[in-house]
């Protein structure tokens, strides 16, 4: 009869411990797909790099015209994705050295990362106080 006993108490007692832990699931879920959902960082830093890539082209109205076609292409790719996207440039061409700065601003209703751009010449005057060094 202990034995029963021990049995039913063993099964009751796993029962409630698995209806705890049903109830205190969603506490200690973690969504990882949060990350996922925010990529404005990685879009920002890829375009910085692709244009700093522009420098290795042959000549400088190759790459000129390599600057002019990413910019144009980065915009309309970007505002079909639901972010603004503006990107400009200066660059050097002398025959020993090349040298390209580039401007991006990339931004969406969460969050905007931009380096080198007049923020006001982008978004509408006073609608946000950021500074892009």
């Amino acid at each position: 009869m202990k034995g029963q006993w021990f049995l039913i108490s063993a099964v009751i007692a796993t029962t409630i411990f698995l209806v705890i832990s049903g109830l205190f699931k969603s506490y200690f879920v973690t969504d990882a797909s949060l990350v996922a959902r925010s990529s404005e960082d990685f879009y920002f830093h890829n375009i910085e790099q692709q244009i700093n890539n522009s420098v290795y082209q042959p000549d400088c109205t190759m790459m000129e015209r390599g600057l002019r076609e990413f910019r144009s292409f980065v915009q309309k790719e970007m505002e079909k994705i639901g972010y603004v996207a503006f990107v400009n440039y200066s660059y050097q061409c002398d025959p020993g050295s090349r040298t390209v700065t580039p401007g991006v601003l990339v931004a969406s209703e969460r969050m905007i990362l931009c380096n080198n751009v007049d923020i006001n010449s982008v978004l509408p005057p006073g609608s946000t106080d950021i500074f892009c060094g």
